[in-house]
């Protein structure tokens, strides 16, 4: 199957980067995490709706038109903001006549989020597990968007995900 965009989306400790990574790696395709396109800002520790924050959405819309115009497809994206305001949302409505596809990731045990979030070899991301805990919580609670697919990860390795991931994204087109 091919779609132009997979947001990849989240609370931290979940596994988006490592997910990320490992669809670049395994099929070829592009992956951009938000989070990078801090590094280009004064205030690298910006917050959401932020000067820096929305002008640095603004790169990455402009970074993706860019990717689809030049053919590429499956282009993977997390590390979006996913409330107030919620880049997901956003980015849908942006790409609304292109084809993308919203997989979300959630754990239904707090304990295993928290053992993911405080995870010594993890190289990116929050370690605040309270907001970990309360940003899936509120995933889960949400309806489902439109072309949104969700996937339950208390009992899978990221292996297990990629493939869900990679089933789910053949079978859709």
């Amino acid at each position: 199957g091919m779609y132009d965009l997979i947001l990849l989306i989240g609370t931290a400790g979940i596994g988006k980067t490592t997910i990320g990574r490992l669809l670049e790696e395994k099929f070829n395709i592009p992956y951009i995490n938000y989070g990078w396109l801090r590094q280009f800002y004064r205030d690298i520790h910006w917050k959401i709706d932020s000067k820096e924050e929305r002008y640095a959405f603004e790169q990455l819309k402009k970074m993706l038109l860019n990717h689809i115009r030049l053919g590429y497809k499956n282009i993977v994206v997390d590390d979006l903001p996913l409330f107030k305001p919620s880049r997901v949302i956003h980015l849908a409505k942006y790409f609304k006549d292109s084809k993308y596809i919203i997989i979300s990731l959630v754990v239904d045990d707090d304990k295993i989020l928290k053992q993911r979030v405080m995870d010594e070899t993890r190289d990116s991301g929050l370690k605040d597990v309270e907001k970990a805990i309360e940003w899936n919580r509120e995933l889960k609670a949400s309806k489902l968007l439109s072309n949104e697919y969700r996937i339950d990860t208390t009992k899978k390795n990221v292996h297990e995900v990629v493939e869900e991931i990679k089933t789910l994204i053949d079978n859709k087109f």
